[in-house]
C-alpha cells in the first residue's frame, strides 16, 4: 500500500519541485527503514541474535532450489512489470499522468490478493488462476482505455497473489524451523537476485527490437515457467 501511495504522489510532486527533488525526498522512508533496523537490532536480546546468526547448515536440496526459482521467475516478472509498466502503457497510447495512475492501480488492487489464501484453498487450485490472470491481464495491457485498467488489475492482484503463495510455500515446506529459516534466505536471496535482471532485460530488448512486442512473449514465457515450477513445488514431498 505504501509503495503504490509513493507512486500516486511521485508525478505531482515531480510537477511542483522538479524530479530531482522529487526522487530525493523518495530516499527519506529508505533512512527511517534504515534507522528502524538499527534500533531494532539492538533491542533485540543477546541470546536472539547469537542463536539467529549460528547452528544454521546450509543444503542446496531440490526443494531449496525450486523455492528459489519461483520465488526468482514471480520476483522478476513483478519487478520488471513494475519497472516498465508507465512506459509500455504510454507506448500504447496511455498520457504520463494515466500511466502512473495505472501503475499505483497495480500495486493497490494487491492488497486484498493475501486474503484469498485464507479460504484455504489448495495451492494446485491456485496455479490455473495464478496462470489465467497472468495471461489475461498481459493480453489486455495491449487494449487502450478499458483494457489497461483491466490489465492493472488483474497484473496487480495476480502478481500479488502469486508472492503470497511463494512465501506460504516457503513457510510450510519444513516442520523444522531451521530448514524453513534456511529456505527463506536462500530462496529469497538468490530470488531478488535473479529479480533484478528483469528490468534490465526488458530494456534491452526495448532498445534492440525498438518494440515491446518481444519482451511482453519473454514476460509471457516466465509466467508460463513461475506456475509450471510451482506445480513442480506443491507435487514434491519436501516435509522434513
Amino acid at each position: 500500500m505504501i509503495a503504490a501511495i509513493g507512486t500516486a504522489i511521485i508525478l505531482p510532486l515531480a510537477t511542483v519541485w522538479g524530479w530531482t527533488t522529487a526522487m530525493q525526498l523518495l530516499g527519506l522512508p529508505a533512512g527511517f527503514a534504515l534507522l528502524a533496523s538499527v534500533f531494532y537490532r539492538h533491542a533485540l536480546p543477546t541470546q536472539s541474535r547469537v542463536t539467529s546468526t549460528t547452528n544454521v547448515h546450509w543444503k542446496l536440496d531440490r526443494s531449496t532450489t525450486l523455492l528459489a526459482l519461483f520465488m526468482g521467475c514471480q520476483s522478476l516478472i513483478f519487478y520488471t512489470l513494475t519497472t516498465w509498466l508507465p512506459t509500455i502503457y504510454q507506448a500504447f497510447g496511455a498520457s504520463a499522468a494515466e500511466a502512473g495512475t495505472l501503475l499505483s492501480v497495480f500495486q493497490l488492487v494487491g492488497i486484498p490478493a493475501a486474503l484469498v489464501l485464507t479460504y484455504r484453498w489448495h495451492f494446485q487450485r491456485l496455479l490455473p488462476l495464478i496462470l489465467l490472470g497472468y495471461l489475461v491481464g498481459l493480453t489486455c495491457l495491449l487494449w487502450r482505455g478499458w483494457g489497461h485498467w483491466l490489465s492493472a488489475i488483474i497484473l496487480g492482484f495476480t502478481c500479488s497473489l502469486v508472492f503470497t503463495l511463494a512465501l506460504n510455500l516457503i513457510a510450510t515446506s519444513s516442520r523444522r524451523v531451521t530448514v524453513v529459516a534456511q529456505r527463506s534466505a536462500i530462496a529469497q536471496s538468490c530470488g531478488y537476485l535473479l529479480a533484478a535482471v528483469g528490468p534490465l532485460l526488458l530494456g534491452q530488448l526495448n532498445h534492440i527490437f525498438a518494440s515491446w512486442q518481444p519482451g511482453l512473449f519473454l514476460i509471457d514465457g516466465l509466467m508460463i515457467l513461475t506456475v509450471s515450477i510451482g506445480y513442480a513445488l506443491v507435487t514434491t514431498t519436501h516435509q522434513q
